[in-house]
């Protein structure tokens, strides 16, 4: 039996995981530059863009001792530069969104508050106000609906809104957003190449292709010496 448990107010459909179609009814309240907006993922889909959520815990024990130790509650966020989010929309087609588990009017004070002082001014993307987890109980795993609180976690939205990736850390364990970058990138490139991704694949890197022969010749160049030793070189 599923331990899932719909929050007042949510969708009655259960939540997705990797390969699975988002709901396009999925939508909250937002807040960009000091204005409020809705998100809706029908948006992004009927748009063919990919989206990157960033699911960020503001409360719970996990965030307490953070905070106790000094960290920075928003470090993640401050980390994704507005360099960053223009070039992943400007040249991938991707957009970003955090979303906390907390309510419009508090965002909006982070939102007025200089990231000096611990706050989201100046953030170069908008931020879902989920304290309920409406939003978030959509994807498997991301609300903890017992302590009403969010995971740290993210997920990658392709342009038809199918969830290509969904990753879900303890809370005392951060992000690194050249990782994101790089699965994003990805993601992009087998999509518009067909070919796969090896290990340690980064944006500028040859892709392998789905084929036998193919995938020996790739081999061989990236392992000259294995590959005349063994005679494999030509």
């Amino acid at each position: 039996m599923s331990n899932y448990r719909k929050p007042a107010g949510g969708s009655s459909s259960q939540p997705v995981s990797v390969g699975q179609v988002a709901p396009e009814d999925a939508t909250a309240v937002a807040v960009a530059g000091g204005s409020l907006q809705e998100v809706s993922l029908r948006t992004y889909r009927l748009s063919h863009s990919y989206l990157l959520l960033l699911f960020l815990p503001t409360h719970g024990p996990a965030v307490d001792r953070l905070s106790d130790s000094g960290s920075d509650l928003f470090d993640e966020f401050h980390a994704v530069s507005a360099d960053m989010v223009k070039e992943l929309h400007d040249q991938h087609k991707t957009y970003v969104v955090g979303v906390v588990d907390a309510s419009v009017d508090q965002v909006q004070r982070w939102m007025d508050t200089p990231a000096s002082r611990g706050g989201l001014q100046e953030l170069p993307f908008p931020v879902i106000c989920d304290g309920a987890g409406r939003f978030s109980c959509h994807f498997a795993g991301v609300w903890n609906a017992k302590a009403e609180l969010l995971h740290r976690a993210h997920v990658i939205l392709d342009d038809k809104g199918v969830v290509r990736q969904l990753t879900i850390n303890d809370a005392m364990v951060s992000r690194s957003v050249g990782e994101l970058y790089r699965q994003l990138t990805a993601f992009r490139f087998t999509d518009e190449h067909g070919e796969v991704c090896p290990a340690d694949w980064n944006s500028g890197d040859a892709g392998l292709a789905p084929d036998p022969e193919a995938s020996r010749a790739y081999f061989r160049e990236k392992y000259p010496t294995e590959a005349a030793e063994s005679g494999d070189n030509k």
